[in-house]
């Protein structure tokens, strides 16, 4: 954010490009002149997003990012493994070990969010938050509803993948590293 209250964004951005530090910058603030845009490429920005922005937006920006600071990466980027656990983003499609998995369009962004997040501890707020996005206002129940639809799924192709931690949330990771 440009706008950081001890140190602002754009001197921020300016002293990790001196450090010589590569990693990707996305300025995400309300500063939306020209003027500013152009201060924030000039100091490192790989893309400027001004607010009110949508999270999909966001996404896809950070997507873009990627690809460009990763490029070795990219080709295989849109297929996701864990274990004997495969997503096909750009397919659509799921396999666990060789076999084809059958996933609503919701199943299929939750676990395709778990699998983003491998051996992380995911809270039901973060998963509702990446998976129904800011503005939803459901039952968020429905998270663990989904959760448990994913894990019978995946379940009747092999060990469990999908952990509850208790009073924390869920967490995607082979069964032998369980502790």
């Amino acid at each position: 954010d440009v706008m950081l209250p001890d140190l602002d964004g754009f001197s921020v951005s300016k002293r990790l490009r001196s450090d010589g530090t590569s990693t990707p910058v996305l300025f995400l603030t309300a500063r939306d002149t020209l003027e500013d845009k152009a201060e924030g490429f000039a100091v490192g920005a790989d893309d400027y997003l001004t607010k009110p922005f949508s999270l999909a937006e966001l996404v896809m920006r950070v997507r873009a990012i990627l690809r460009r600071s990763n490029p070795s990466e990219s080709a295989d980027a849109t297929v996701l493994r864990l274990a004997d656990l495969e997503l096909d983003v750009d397919a659509h499609r799921v396999r666990r070990d060789g076999t084809l998995i059958d996933l609503t369009a919701t199943e299929f962004s939750v676990l395709r969010y778990f699998m983003m997040n491998p051996d992380r501890v995911l809270s039901k707020a973060q998963i509702l938050d990446n998976v129904w996005h800011y503005d939803f206002d459901g039952d968020s129940n429905i998270c663990e509803t989904y959760v448990s639809y994913l894990r019978k799924k995946l379940n009747e192709h092999g060990p469990a993948l999908i952990h509850t931690v208790r009073l924390v949330g869920y967490v995607l990771r082979e069964s032998s590293s369980t502790s």
